[in-house]
């Protein structure tokens, strides 16, 4: 009797900064869960003890902490290398310049595919034009076997700037659960015309700013007073933005939700998706949004501009707050433009942003012994 061919296991752990509640951990929770590949199993490691979104992954995936300190920390690595060598992990994929570092540890430790990927140019260098920073990342870049970048911009920076080898860069868009963000009636906020955001509340989102031009709309437009801007997200800014929604006196009008788990049901019940941002990567909320049928409001930062045209949107100046408001007014005033811009935003996302390419390209490459 011919006895059936094991099938080849590969084991990959993901390494990140930390696992709490953000753009770039709620890929890795994509990814994890909706691959389908038996053979592949996943493993999460954080640097940090920020781990507050594991429970979507828990089913799926194990979890370790390194409990790294602040600054350059070398019982992290110590510890990362025993637990690579008693997990016996095939692939290691480290995320964003916080962990770029390790990927000498794997080598060390004889993981032998090792991966990074880049969600931006890392920390608070916004633009990619730290020599510090690129010729590092270009020196780890010669161990790698892939460095896999989201958006244009940055696999562009990656080769033109950096300096990494084009064969080794690869574009991964990040994919949308379509399957939770879709076109849904509303059930809430029925006659008004709400305009959502969600992120977290950070200087970099600059949602500030975002506050401030509605206010301009409102003040420009009397019929503006019936609608609302919902923030959604959590961070060190919350608190100013609290004060200044007060200062503005717009506490009636405008929603700080903080922290919130049911993303879709609040794109659902809304009208324009807003992102003002200083920059984004390939910003995952865009797509969301695009995929729950909401024409999208954008500042012309970073990958922004790969993703949102004037078929499925607006992109505005980062900072312009005139034609911000302005632009709230025309998506006010114009149902019918909105709503043809909406429906070509979710085709966008249908045809070329679904989970099941993501997974399927990031499974390739983990399989790459």
């Amino acid at each position: 009797m011919n006895k059936v061919p094991a099938i080849k296991s590969t084991h990959v752990c993901h390494l990140v900064y930390s696992f709490g509640f953000g753009g770039l951990e709620q890929v890795i929770a994509n990814l994890i869960n909706n691959t389908n590949d038996p053979s592949i199993t996943h493993t999460i490691i954080s640097l940090t003890d920020d781990l507050a979104l594991y429970y979507k992954v828990k089913h799926k995936a194990d979890i370790h902490c390194l409990y790294k300190k602040p600054g350059n920390d070398i019982k992290s690595h110590i510890h990362l290398f025993k637990l690579l060598k008693s997990l016996k992990v095939d692939a290691l994929n480290t995320y964003n310049f916080g962990t770029l570092e390790y990927q000498f540890t794997a080598l060390f430790a004889g993981v032998k595919n090792r991966i990074h990927s880049a969600h931006g140019y890392g920390g608070d260098d916004s633009g990619g034009t730290s020599n510090k920073r690129n010729t590092f990342t270009k020196i780890v870049s010669l161990i790698l076997g892939k460095y896999v970048t989201v958006s244009p911009d940055l696999k562009a920076w990656a080769i033109d700037t950096v300096n990494i080898a084009p064969s080794k860069v690869e574009l991964i868009h990040n994919g949308i659960n379509t399957s939770a963000f879709k076109p849904a009636k509303k059930t809430s906020n029925e006659g008004i015309f709400t305009i959502c955001t969600v992120g977290r509340a950070d200087p970099v989102k600059n949602q500030g700013f975002l506050i401030q031009a509605y206010a301009s709309a409102l003040e420009a437009n009397p019929e503006m007073r019936n609608s609302k801007l919902v923030i959604a997200g959590d961070g060190p800014s919350l608190p100013e933005l609290k004060s200044l929604v007060l200062h503005l006196d717009l506490a009636h009008c405008v929603e700080l939700l903080g922290y919130q788990d049911d993303i879709p049901a609040i794109m659902q019940n809304s009208d324009v998706f807003v992102l003002s941002s200083r920059y984004e990567a390939m910003p995952m909320t865009i797509l969301e949004a695009m995929a729950c049928k909401l024409p999208v409001i954008a500042t012309n930062v970073g990958g922004t501009p790969y993703l949102l045209s004037d078929k499925e949107g607006w992109l505005v100046e980062s900072n312009n707050k005139t034609e911000l408001a302005n632009t709230f007014l025309f998506a006010y005033s114009n149902p019918a433009e909105s709503n043809r811009k909406a429906t070509n935003g979710l085709r966008l996302v249908r045809e070329n942003y679904t989970i099941e390419k993501m997974c399927s390209r990031y499974n390739e490459l983990y399989k790459q012994l």
